[in-house]
């Protein structure tokens, strides 16, 4: 497998419980940060699984949580050459802030 990571900061003042939220809004359940002339995605098992429209990706959360660390896991179901040219995908998008006058950092790693 292959890990690649991703960092970021958050405005100042903006909690992980805020920055999750707003993830799972903009990204999850919006489809922001893909392509952008893409449909939202249509979102099944209570916005637990989605498929993302027209390469037909299906993507599914296996963790959601909001702990002193807030974080959520997913998974590619279906990667293969016409969706997702890879055997694997699995993916933790992390929220953590080291105290209350630091930024909140997301912290984004992909194995592939």
């Amino acid at each position: 497998l292959v890990s690649i990571d991703h960092t970021e900061k958050m405005p100042m003042g903006v909690s992980p419980r805020q920055a999750l939220d707003a993830w799972y809004e903009y990204c999850w359940r919006g489809g922001g940060g893909g392509a952008t002339l893409s449909p939202p995605p249509i979102l099944f098992q209570n916005g637990r699984q989605r498929w993302i429209l027209p390469a037909l990706l299906e993507e599914e959360i296996l963790s959601l949580e909001y702990d002193e660390s807030c974080h959520v896991i997913y998974r590619v179901n279906n990667p293969n050459l016409l969706t997702y040219p890879v055997h694997y995908h699995q993916s933790k998008v992390q929220f953590v802030q080291e105290n209350a006058n630091t930024p909140t950092k997301l912290l984004w790693n992909v194995q592939v």
